[in-house]
């Protein structure tokens, strides 16, 4: 395989300095370039990396081929192949030279001989010096990497290979396997190596990058310590990621049910730190979007927190809102009653049948009727509309929540409707004529008028 305006060529001896500035270029992110020497000179490093190239470019059965442009000179990719050859016999056992080698100073000595060790003893278990080809690097500047340069470098060895009928060995990397197995490699066995106790992950080809979890705590804590918030919203919980932090536990959330909704916390930096306990907002916006009071108490939560937060910066007194708790347990209550109902698991056709009937059913609750009472029309698209003319020409004055769940689904599910901006229009106006948010009840008391006072407050003038 060629990729056009490159060619590949034997390396010579002069080209190992670049060799290993590529080599370092590609792998920058693999673990072991991170931990085996964390602490050494970079300065050192690389004369030590370029000696180690310039030494195995003359050892018995060692080709360097490489990749530049035709136009220049310049080397974009390399490769380092060991033929089938025949091992001298006074040569060093490899393994000894590992164990008793000058470490560069700043290394994981213990790491880097664990890791030597590993990969020299893979490839004892596997290669026979005498009939096998090994693959030992293949490099390829980042900026050049997905033009086909890794496929350039393999292919005429591994033909090679194929008229010898002869057996090629690679150790590949995680992220270069895809490569290898395209070109007709099979995996035959693995090397794991545990970084864990050099702050790394225990087995890196399972890592996607992550922190730990106990890392991420650590810094949140941390976070939390520098920052020395006034007021917290907690949006998460550990289910799924236990957590022993005993000052982050403080801090958890993670459930629409969460009691008590508002807790105290005392810190090192003040007496009581306001904890506002919710869930992931990805809960309302991605997974249960079809529920619009998930929505609703997510608003309501950060409202709840930015006038705790008023009220810390002005030294008023601390206290939970009269209206979160009875507008939390109703919202609570309506998501129980949904919670089996998955609309976003029903096929289209379904999914809007549903979301035409909870919208229908809103509006008539609205208007205090009941579906019975409508008259039946010719189809869906006008019985929905005619439902939203009577809500316009109603005298509705009981919040705008029942109205923004409507919206909700109309903004979603009937974007086919002729009438689809003129409903979204008048859904708006509607919910901005309300006094107040929440519905009210006449047989109890209801803090809906506190709301929108503490809304006004939230206001910031310019």
């Amino acid at each position: 395989m060629t990729s056009p305006g490159f060619e590949i060529i034997p390396c010579e001896l002069v080209d190992m300095a670049v060799c290993a500035e590529i080599f370092d270029e590609a792998f920058a992110g693999d673990p072991a370039l991170t931990y085996l020497h964390p602490r050494s000179d970079p300065k050192v490093l690389k004369e030590k990396s370029v000696q180690n190239f310039e030494k195995s470019f003359t050892a018995p059965g060692v080709k360097y081929f490489k990749v530049v442009p035709r136009e220049t000179s310049e080397i974009v990719a390399f490769s380092k192949w060991i033929y089938p050859h025949t091992p001298d016999p006074n040569a060093e056992d490899p393994e000894v030279a590992i164990r008793t080698q000058q470490h560069i100073p700043g290394s994981n000595n213990e790491l880097v001989v664990e890791f030597f060790t590993k990969f020299l003893r893979g490839r004892r278990k596997w290669i026979v010096p005498e009939t096998h080809y090994f693959m030992s690097i293949l490099a390829v500047r980042p900026k050049y990497q997905r033009r086909g340069l890794g496929s350039m470098l393999l292919t005429p060895v591994l033909e090679q290979a194929d008229k010898e009928n002869a057996k090629a060995f690679v150790q590949g990397s995680a992220q270069g396997i895809g490569l290898y197995l395209k070109h007709g490699w099979k995996e035959v066995d693995e090397i794991f190596m545990d970084y864990s106790p050099y702050g790394g992950a225990k087995n890196p080809n399972n890592d996607d990058g992550r922190p730990s979890n106990e890392e991420c705590y650590s810094l949140l804590e941390e976070m939390l310590k520098v920052k020395k918030p006034k007021v917290v919203i907690c949006c998460w919980s550990d289910r799924k990621a236990p957590c022993s932090n005993e000052f982050v536990k403080q801090f958890m959330g993670g459930s629409f049910e969460q009691r008590p909704l508002r807790v105290l916390v005392n810190t090192e930096w003040e007496a009581s730190v306001a904890v506002l306990r919710s869930f992931h907002p990805a809960t309302a916006v991605c997974y249960k979007k079809y529920n619009p009071d998930y929505q609703i108490l997510l608003i309501y939560h950060f409202i709840a927190a930015f006038l705790e937060l008023i009220d810390q910066i002005k030294g008023a007194p601390l206290s939970e809102p009269l209206w979160l708790e009875p507008i939390s347990t109703r919202c609570r209550d309506n998501i129980k009653l949904q919670k089996r109902d998955r609309l976003d698991k029903l096929n289209w056709s379904n999914r809007h049948a549903e979301a035409y009937n909870r919208a229908c059913d809103i509006i008539c609750n609205i208007l205090g009727e009941s579906r019975s009472q409508m008259k039946s029309t010719k189809s869906s698209n006008d019985e929905i509309y005619l439902l939203l003319e009577r809500l316009k020409n109603s005298t509705y004055e009981n919040g705008s929540t029942d109205i923004s769940k409507v919206y909700i689904l109309w903004d979603k599910y009937f974007s086919h409707h002729l009438r689809y901006k003129w409903g979204l229009d008048l859904l708006i106006n509607m919910a901005k004529k309300q006094e107040w948010f929440d519905p009210k009840d006449d047989n109890i008391i209801h803090p809906s008028d506190e709301l929108s006072e503490d809304i006004q407050r939230l206001k910031i003038e310019n």
